[in-house]
């Protein structure tokens, strides 16, 4: 009678055994494995450290700046910069620049602040971070014509590019 069956049936009973054997695999798999495998696939997502971090040492905290208009209708921005190599501390000696400064002020101008400050920040191997600065001057020129653009516009820099 096994003889007799067509090829189609013998297919057919052939696949719904190995169907039949897979689940019997399934069956003996740990119950806690599908948990094991979330907890571990969010940890992967989760713990995946400081990506998008700047180093310390890459950024330029401006403690000071100043505006002012010059003659010509530009811009003056200048940036006061402390230099911690310069500055000694714990490690017990400064080093790295050239004279006695523990600060490097820089100036620049443009057609607006942000051109000024981006022509800066060309310069600067470090980028600048206004958000520790606790001065800003403002020239007598800037401040009879533009006082409120200067203050509004000393908000909108974070880390320039």
């Amino acid at each position: 009678m096994a003889n007799s069956m067509n090829p189609l049936h013998r297919a057919m009973t052939s696949m719904l055994n190995k169907i039949a054997d897979r689940r019997l695999l399934f069956d003996r798999v740990n119950p806690r494995l599908p948990a094991l495998i979330g907890v571990l696939t969010s940890a992967c997502l989760l713990l995946t450290g400081c990506w998008d971090r700047i180093e310390t040492n890459d950024v330029a905290f401006v403690l000071s700046s100043s505006v002012d208009l010059e003659d010509d209708g530009k811009y003056r921005v200048s940036y006061l910069v402390p230099l911690p190599g310069s500055m000694g501390g714990a490690s017990g000696g400064g080093g790295g620049t050239s004279g006695n400064n523990s600060y490097y002020i820089d100036s620049e101008t443009g057609a607006t602040m942000r051109e000024a400050t981006s022509k800066l920040q060309k310069r600067m191997s470090r980028k600048l971070f206004l958000s520790h600065r606790r001065t800003i001057i403002i020239g007598e020129e800037m401040a009879k014509r533009e006082l409120a653009r200067c203050l509004t516009s000393s908000h909108e820099h974070r880390i320039a590019d």
